[in-house]
């Protein structure tokens, strides 16, 4: 009923004149459907009806002395006829609508995502190579096609992905991990510490070792050597060292937090804006923002299908709210945890592989309007790294 209601149309009426009385009675007599009935004073009376029964009512009234005033007219309807009447602007709406529909079925916007190392350009250019550019007709495109061609021509490219919607074309790429650079196993190189613990133990798999449990070492301090002395050689031998040198190692490490952080609070003012995007056009509705500092909330709805084809149409309601800055203290517990967590972070990713770790200690410290808090970290870690010897050339 309500569909049907807003469909056909409907009026908001006020009515003047003495004995409104017989305008119920003559709309239930004729079984007109009004509502929203509001009796304003004793000679007023507003309420809504259909417009197809305006038109009987608004007789009746001026024949029996009352005065009869539209306020408001909603409905599909309204709108159409209205646009109706504005021939060249119901033609323009509609011519707009087919060439709308007609360069949908091309591409007006490529992006590539995905890229660290490959530029966007020199994939730009492979697809322009095979045709893919900007104007390129939908149906024309074998994107399964393009895709085996840039995974020829583009050593780099570990996938790649080709996404089309509306104008707007999307190429998703991952990228090949190149793997670290390795010594070759004939080059002789030694074994050195990497940083600066107590020996707990050695497993020299190849060339010897020059250091055992309850050494001191430091950073560079050779550990394996790849240089082997025989008594029973002339003159050295040279190999590639390798082997696990496993280290007690100490990490001392600080962080701080202030007492105070500054939050966003919310003083009720608010600004709405929407943004319609067609194609490659952008249109705003609505008042530029005049808050000086504020948070957006976004809702956008994107692609409208129209007999199976796809626009390129998003609609983003955005809602600006009015924020000021305020200073609250943060609990000690909380800063506490945060600082726990941060530590703990930094020393997981400031251990080598295949690390164990054996204690840590943290302390806290109250310094004026920042807290301290100061890790100790015991570790055991293969500390041993290649590096390779240089020969003197005879």
């Amino acid at each position: 009923m309500r569909f049907r209601k807003n469909y056909r149309g409907f009026a908001t009426v006020r009515l003047e004149g003495l004995g409104l009385e017989k305008i119920i009675n003559f709309c239930v007599s004729k079984n007109i459907d009004i509502w929203d009935v509001d009796r304003k004073q004793y000679t007023l009376l507003e309420f809504k009806i259909n417009l197809r029964d305006y038109k009987l009512l608004n007789k009746f009234s001026k024949n029996h002395g009352f005065r009869i005033y539209v306020i408001k007219e909603t409905g599909c309807e309204v709108w159409t006829n209205r646009i109706l009447k504005r021939k060249v602007l119901a033609a323009g709406a509609f011519f707009s609508l087919i060439i709308l529909l007609y360069l949908s079925g091309f591409v007006f916007r490529i992006d590539v995502v995905g890229n660290d190392i490959i530029y966007a350009d020199d994939i730009l250019t492979e697809l322009e190579n095979v045709g893919f550019v900007i104007g390129t007709r939908h149906q024309s495109v074998d994107l399964r096609a393009i895709e085996n061609h840039l995974m020829i021509h583009i050593s780099e490219l570990a996938w790649i992905g080709i996404e089309i919607k509306g104008v707007y074309a999307k190429i998703k790429i991952v990228e090949k991990v190149p793997s670290p650079s390795k010594i070759d196993k004939n080059v002789p190189v030694n074994v050195v510490a990497l940083k600066n613990g107590v020996i707990e133990s050695v497993i020299a798999r190849s060339g010897d070792a020059v250091v055992k449990k309850g050494d001191i070492v430091a950073a560079g301090d050779l550990l394996i050597s790849g240089v082997l002395i025989r008594e029973n050689m002339e003159h050295p031998m040279f190999t590639h060292a390798f082997g696990e040198v496993y280290a007690r190692t100490y990490y001392e490490l600080v962080e701080i937090h202030p007492l105070y952080e500054i939050v966003q609070k919310k003083t009720g003012s608010k600004q709405r804006e929407t943004v319609i995007i067609i194609g490659t056009k952008e249109y705003k509705i609505g008042e530029e923002v005049k808050f000086n500092k504020y948070n957006a909330e976004k809702n956008s709805y994107e692609i409208i299908n129209w007999r199976n084809r796809e626009i390129f149409v998003e609609v983003i309601h955005i809602e600006y709210y009015e924020v000021i800055e305020v200073s609250r203290r943060v609990e000690l517990r909380d800063i506490e945890e945060t600082l726990s967590k941060v530590l703990l972070e930094v020393l997981q990713g400031s251990v080598l592989n295949y690390s164990e770790i054996l204690d840590t200690k943290i302390e806290f410290e109250l310094i004026e309007n920042y807290m301290k808090a100061e890790l100790w970290a015991e570790v055991i870690e293969n500390i041993g790294t290649k590096k390779r010897i240089e020969l003197e050339e005879e």
